[in-house]
């Protein structure tokens, strides 16, 4: 079953794509999410493969996708965070002479 000429845009997708309706049943929103995700990816090769000119599409849908990849700053390992001094304190100093 397909929607055609939906006008808003729904997470990753282009919004002049057909939206295919999934039966979601109990599928939680991360599965719901790869799935869609995964149909984009399949429908985006596919174009490439049964395009005129596949180098020029490829190099289209390459463009497309590195600029809808999120940036995201990771706080995990304490990447990018300031550190302070770190030189010894006093206490440390006078632990390491006694």
């Amino acid at each position: 079953m397909k929607v055609k000429n939906k006008q808003s845009q729904i997470g990753s997708l282009n919004c002049r794509q057909p939206v295919k309706l999934i039966d979601v049943g109990q599928m939680p929103v991360g599965c719901l999410v790869e799935h869609v995700n995964a149909q984009a990816l399949i429908d985006g090769v596919s174009s490439i493969v049964h395009a005129k000119e596949p180098k020029k599409e490829f190099d289209k849908f390459k463009e497309v996708m590195q600029a809808s990849l999120p940036d995201r700053n990771s706080t995990k390992h304490m990447v990018g965070l300031d550190l302070g001094r770190m030189e010894p304190t006093p206490s440390l100093k006078y632990q390491v002479a006694a």
